[in-house]
């Protein structure tokens, strides 16, 4: 059994992928671990990328199956004591994984652990989150000067402190690693998840069975997060958008069936009813001025579809 493999699933990242690889293959680091790269049926030249990097291994798909199908496939595949879930559009600082596998070594409580993202201009990613309790979605709306000083944080716990360590409910996907020993016990990602949220749900169920999710920033990872959207004009990104949306909504309504009670589960779905409305409302004056009138009516439309869909899903 290899000691880590890290777990890449790509879908028309061509050039951050190969950003990503340049950084793995540059790892300063005398830890054995490999690269596994599903491909979900990129039309953009991502296996040529590959090719270019022999230590990785690419599994072409004929079709995009999405990244938790991805991560189970690479995993039932390469038995290792660590997997690295990590994101083509991530690039790794040298030390990486010289820090972060001897930390997971010396801890062995840990089941999941994730290090320092920011993005590009140097921002904090918000990489740990809080369970989306209705509690912490509300909190969520609060402007984060207000949120740091009420102490109020909400589900991606953007005011806290990043260069602090800390036990968390949720590591992002973008860049976490994960012991085997742990999923031998509770079971892969639910694929039902396909792209959203399927890192909180196996967090959930991690957490239930005892095990300790860590935010530890010993290192720190580029995230040039959502790259792999089309390209096109405002519009055509706003209804891509949408469609996002309306996917990340039955992630979040599956997770509440899942983990939280039917009460709950409507709960959420009144203020996210409530809060659409209210996007709605702010948005239909601007139907009457003309230079507008196209992008606020797609919106318009976008908001009401979702609230339909959230009362028959």
């Amino acid at each position: 059994m290899e000691k880590l493999v890290v777990c890449i699933v790509n879908w028309n990242t061509k050039d951050l992928l190969t950003t990503c690889l340049q950084s793995l293959t540059s790892q300063k680091t005398k830890i054995p671990f490999s690269i596994r790269i599903i491909d979900n049926a990129s039309t953009d030249g991502s296996q040529n990328v590959v090719r270019k990097f022999p230590t990785a291994r690419l599994i072409r798909n004929a079709i995009n199956t999405g990244m938790a199908a991805g991560l189970n496939q690479i995993m039932q595949a390469s038995p290792a004591e660590y997997y690295l879930f990590l994101h083509p559009d991530t690039e790794l600082a040298p030390d990486v994984i010289e820090k972060m596998v001897p930390y997971l070594d010396n801890h062995p409580e840990i089941a999941m652990a994730g290090p320092h993202l920011r993005y590009p201009n140097g921002d904090d990613f918000a990489s740990k989150h809080r369970f989306p309790t209705i509690r912490a979605i509300a909190f969520e709306l609060l402007p984060v000067p207000l949120a740091q000083r009420l102490s109020l944080h909400g589900v991606y716990l953007r005011s806290t402190d990043y260069r602090k360590e800390a036990d968390v409910d949720i590591i992002a996907s973008a860049c976490c690693f994960v012991r085997k020993k742990a999923l031998d016990e509770i079971g892969l990602l639910d694929e039902r998840f396909t792209n959203w949220m399927a890192e909180w749900d196996l967090c959930a169920r991690l957490k239930a069975k005892g095990w300790v999710i860590r935010y530890a920033p010993l290192v720190t990872v580029v995230h040039y997060e959502g790259q792999a959207t089309v390209t096109g004009d405002t519009m055509t990104y706003k209804r891509y958008a949408y469609v996002i949306a309306e996917k990340m909504l039955n992630s979040l309504f599956l997770f509440y069936r899942k983990h939280y009670s039917r009460g709950a589960l409507l709960g959420l779905k009144m203020a996210v009813i409530c809060g659409l409305l209210g996007r709605t409302a702010i948005i239909t004056p601007k139907v009457i001025f003309p230079s507008t009138t196209e992008d606020a009516r797609a919106r318009m439309n976008h908001y009401l579809h979702a609230v339909l869909h959230t009362i028959t899903h």
